[in-house]
């Protein structure tokens, strides 16, 4: 059984002269005056010589197919297959383009027939129609353009400023940028379609900046006293979230607490710890650190440095490494209790600086942090 098809064509008196007639070869035969012709399989006539030109044959006439009979559904397709090196048979559906996706590539086939009033669309690489802005064979590249105005100049009247000369093309984009206050800019951006057109988007009260103070003239909210009958409401260059809650509720600065550090002896269970004299002990003890804190925030970001731990006034002593002290744990080197000798644990520590400043109760960041500490002292509750 041969690995392959071969075609050949010729005329009737050509076919007739060819004593061998391979099995796997396709004869396409016809005389060259005529629009019709034969068409055999080696010596089997395929088509052409039946009831209105044509021959059905059986796919057991051919040589190298596998076909699975029992997931035959209508419309299937016979195909060759180069690396099998076999006719196979497949199904419609696994014939159809498939697109790509951002995860997986597609697949070629049949692609998806485009319905009426798409005659001017395209088939992207996701597998649908879509419509382009530019007539069939042009190709029309969009630009954009930055425009910076001051307060009080036309929107547009500055964007043609920039764009000058220049041809607009639909699709073309200007982005307005306006200085409300300080560090503050309002962005306004428009889109060419036969006439330049604002692109409205969402805002909310956190990115709507005021662009000068307000004047108030009768009591509201957190100003009750005029002066003149008059005040002013400091609103320049904050959000409108924000001039509102200055307004609802008193500003209060927050309170620093600083860092500090506990330890604590853990022997039978952190009790005072009674041996008899001349006992040896080994002591175990526990730290713990906190990194203190502002009333509204954020982390202090301290950490615990130079840390020494030793039992009261003997001469034995432990160094941890900063940051370690929150539920650091160890052991001391023995030592024979005396008489009538009471013995607490000390531990000497220090602190960083804050990474950050504290945050009053509108969430604005104010001068007040922790400066780093050395040299601190805490004692053990309990003692041997």
């Amino acid at each position: 059984m041969a690995n392959y098809v071969k075609f050949r064509r010729g005329t009737p008196a050509e076919y007739l002269a060819t004593t061998h007639k391979d099995g796997d070869t396709l004869y396409f035969i016809t005389e060259q005056d005529k629009s019709t012709g034969l068409l055999y399989l080696g010596e089997k006539l395929i088509a052409g010589g039946g009831s209105g030109g044509l021959t059905e044959v059986k796919l057991d006439d051919l040589t190298d197919v596998i076909i699975n009979t029992e997931s035959l559904k209508d419309k299937s397709f016979l195909i060759y297959d180069n690396d099998e090196k076999n006719w196979i048979n497949i199904e419609l559906d696994d014939l159809i383009f498939r697109g790509a996706t951002s995860l997986s590539a597609g697949g070629a086939g049949f692609v998806p027939a485009p319905t009426s009033g798409q005659e001017n669309y395209f088939l992207r690489g996701d597998g649908t129609w879509a419509p382009v802005s530019a007539a069939p064979g042009e190709v029309i590249e969009t630009a954009t353009y930055e425009v910076e105005i001051t307060k009080g100049q036309n929107h547009i009247e500055a964007i043609n400023q920039v764009v000058g000369s220049k041809v607009l093309n639909n699709g073309d984009i200007a982005v307005v940028k306006v200085l409300i206050a300080e560090d503050k800019y309002q962005y306004t951006a428009y889109v060419y379609d036969d006439a330049w057109k604002a692109m409205d988007g969402n805002y909310d009260a956190d990115n709507v900046y005021f662009d000068d103070d307000i004047l108030v003239t009768a009591p509201i909210g957190t100003i009750q006293t005029l002066t003149n009958g008059q005040a002013t409401l400091a609103a320049k260059g904050k959000s409108l979230a924000a001039v509102l809650s200055s307004l609802m509720a008193e500003r209060k600065s927050p309170a620093a607490e600083n860092p500090y550090a506990t330890i604590e002896l853990t022997n039978n269970g952190n009790k005072n710890y009674y041996v008899e004299i001349g006992t040896e002990v080994v002591p175990q003890w526990k730290t713990t650190f906190s990194a203190g804190s502002y009333t509204y925030g954020p982390n202090t970001g301290c950490l615990s440095t130079d840390s020494i731990v030793e039992l009261n006034s003997i001469d034995i002593s432990e160094n941890i490494s900063a940051g370690t002290l929150n539920e650091a744990t160890g052991t001391l080197d023995s030592y024979q209790v005396g008489d009538d000798v009471q013995r607490v644990l000390k531990l000497t520590y220090g602190y960083t600086a804050s990474t950050a400043n504290a945050k009053d109760n509108f969430g604005d960041e104010t001068d007040i942090s922790i400066p780093a500490a050395s040299g601190l002292i805490a004692y053990s509750n309990y003692y041997i």
